[in-house]
């Protein structure tokens, strides 16, 4: 198998002809990396998840996942996929916290020795009765990563996890990501806006605005400069040291 986990070769999307939502994007991501996809609203971070996910198809350009070309690919299961306000889906759901993480395997019983480590792993275990509807976003959010990684997905892709939840557990939400990718050897993208706050957890940061702009160096993004670029305007540079 490839090193390669996700692969973008030249990359055109758009959703109305001649109007393009991302243009010429290239970029890999190899095994048990945790890559960052930043960049400005309207920029094209999720218009590219869903393009690795299958969900849109590009005009130009080729997308390979695990090596193979993705209208070949055929292993969904091992990928694992967290939405952008993936709560507002589950407003009035009517099943428990425990109920909940069975749902990603409804064809084979799922030990529930296993459930009861997923949510003592997250941080859940002493809300397990509670339904998923009376759950703060901050809980929601490591729930629904609990579900995704009931199935050991080889890849995990989040589209702004932590855009509607309070500060104070976005650190609690990024220290499970970076023991997902560490110890369950799992390869992470996100997208997300907190550049300073991911500075520390990931390997990389793949910025686009549209297009490619910088890969790799998260230094030279920190920088004034860097930040410049990518939202076309001056922006001082922040790290949060943990």
């Amino acid at each position: 198998m490839s090193d390669e986990v996700v692969a973008l070769n030249r990359v055109w999307i758009s959703y109305e002809p001649g109007i393009y939502v991302v243009e010429d994007a290239s970029f890999t991501v190899n095994q048990r990396e945790f890559v960052a996809l930043v960049g400005p609203n309207g920029g094209g971070k999720t218009t590219v998840l869903k393009a690795i996910l299958g969900l849109i198809k590009p005009e130009k350009g080729s997308i390979k996942l695990f090596g193979r070309e993705i209208r070949n690919f055929k292993e969904w299961a091992w990928i694992g996929y967290v939405p952008q306000h993936a709560e507002k889906m589950y407003t009035n759901f009517p099943l428990s916290v425990e109920e909940f993480l069975y749902l990603k395997s409804p064809t084979h019983k799922v030990p529930r020795e296993d459930v009861y480590k997923m949510l003592e792993f997250v941080g859940l275990k002493d809300v397990k009765y509670k339904r998923v509807s009376e759950l703060s976003g901050g809980q929601f959010q490591r729930l629904y990563i609990a579900r995704e990684i009931m199935a050991s997905p080889k890849l995990l892709i989040l589209d702004e996890p932590t855009s509607s939840i309070d500060a104070s557990f976005k650190s609690d939400l990024y220290d499970i990501l970076k023991e997902i990718n560490e110890n369950l050897r799992a390869t992470i993208i996100m997208s997300t806006h907190d550049i300073a706050a991911i500075s520390t957890y990931v390997n990389r940061v793949v910025c686009i605005n549209k297009r490619v702009i910088h890969m790799d160096n998260i230094e030279e993004l920190m920088s004034g400069k860097g930040l410049c670029e990518l939202y076309g305007y001056h922006v001082h540079g922040l790290r949060h040291v943990h």
